[in-house]
């Protein structure tokens, strides 16, 4: 799996596409890089996270996988946090992170479109898109 990832700073939004097969190695490779930029300072509570499953073609994650990112997840709780996850599978694995995960998930929502994730988090962040990267 490859995943585009761009910080977008004014509206404090970490946006992710996920493409390819998502396999257990780059989940937590994608986990890794994350916490790297909590631990830089670059990311904070203050940022958003919009994570598109959309691009994936395969989901071949173990139970155990989604267990570990769930312990090691580095977004405090308060943090607002959107998946776009348009199957079903994608929807049962996202759910299963978010009860592994509970309480730092609880603010993890999960949308079917990117654009209604937009929506979501500007709604949410009491601000209009102006020109979020990957819109549409």
């Amino acid at each position: 799996m490859a995943f585009e990832l761009k910080l977008d700073k004014s509206n404090r939004i970490i946006i992710t596409r996920l493409l390819g097969e998502l396999t257990d190695d780059d989940t937590i490779s994608h986990v890794v890089k994350v916490s790297e930029l909590f631990k830089q300072g670059v990311l904070d509570s203050t940022w958003s996270q919009l994570l598109d499953f959309s691009g994936v073609s395969e989901m071949n994650l173990s139970s155990s996988t989604i267990s570990r990112i769930a312990e090691e997840n580095p977004w405090p709780e308060e943090s607002l946090r959107v998946f776009v996850v348009p199957r079903e599978i994608q929807y049962g694995l996202a759910r299963m992170y978010q009860i592994m995960g509970d309480p730092k998930t609880e603010n993890v929502v999960l949308v079917k479109s990117h654009s209604e994730a937009i929506d979501h988090i500007m709604s949410v962040k009491g601000r209009k898109d102006d020109g979020i990267p990957f819109r549409g």
